[in-house]
């Protein structure tokens, strides 16, 4: 069972299962120490990083160089070992790229997947009734579907928010996660603590999500900016951007 707890040193949520006693705030680079046995559990500053550090430790995360980053946070926290795996677990677990691919498809994106579907059916259609070299027809009944598990997230993510309501979302902490490519083009993946306001008068709440942004909008990435979101009405703390 999650419960929700509040960073000491900046106010954004946090979010542990009981076991847990560390966790990572990525908006202001903070170790958080639980302590389990008060009810309700209390969160306390174990130890912070610069903005340098930090991102020194996310790139070797993302690099899959565990065993490094391990060296470099117990070098600048001074945490045991068992208290900086804790910590860069739950900061791996934060620092996933692949919820990028669960974004909203653009209409472009639709086509593009009606069209790998397209090349799996008729090279599936081809390898069983023939027409070209067998080889042919299953390479690109292959690809065809590959591609099409490679954007099964964003077009469940598309179905899931077909029914879904526009807001006003203000951006107030946000903290940068990585780098990754969409296509052809770089982007920076960023994770945003939003104040959702919905369209239809009901009471503004906050969420965190998830946003890819292109190198060139980089900039207009602040807090204080407002986007235009999608929330799900029975499931409001889900919110992803509006394309």
């Amino acid at each position: 069972m999650m419960q929700s707890l509040t960073c000491p040193n900046c106010g954004a949520p946090l979010k542990s299962t009981p076991a847990q006693t560390r966790l990572f705030c990525l908006y202001c680079n903070s170790t958080v120490r639980i302590e389990p046995d008060t009810q309700p559990p209390r969160a306390e500053i174990d130890s912070t990083l610069d903005e340098a550090e930090m991102g020194e430790i996310k790139q070797l995360l993302l690099d899959g160089q565990k065993s490094t980053a391990l060296e470099v946070y117990i070098e600048k926290t001074g945490a045991s070992t068992d208290e900086a795996s804790e910590a860069l677990k739950d900061l791996s677990q934060k620092l996933s790229l692949d919820i990028v691919r669960q974004q909203q498809l653009t209409p472009t994106g639709i086509a593009i997947v009606a069209g790998y579907a397209l090349l799996t059916g008729a090279g599936l259609y081809l390898t069983i009734f023939g027409g070209v070299h067998w080889l042919i027809s299953v390479i690109a009944m292959l690809y065809g579907a590959w591609m099409l598990y490679f954007y099964f997230p964003a077009v469940a993510s598309t179905l899931a928010f077909r029914k879904a309501k526009s807001a006003k979302a203000h951006v107030l902490k946000l903290a940068e996660i990585g780098m990754t490519r969409l296509g052809r083009q770089r982007v920076r993946v960023f994770k945003l603590l939003v104040e959702v306001q919905p369209l239809d008068g009901s009471p503004a709440y906050p969420a965190e999500m998830t946003l890819p942004v292109r190198e060139q909008n980089v900039p207009r990435a602040q807090p204080g900016t407002t986007i235009q979101v999608k929330y799900l009405p029975g499931e409001p703390e889900r919110v992803i951007f509006e394309v």
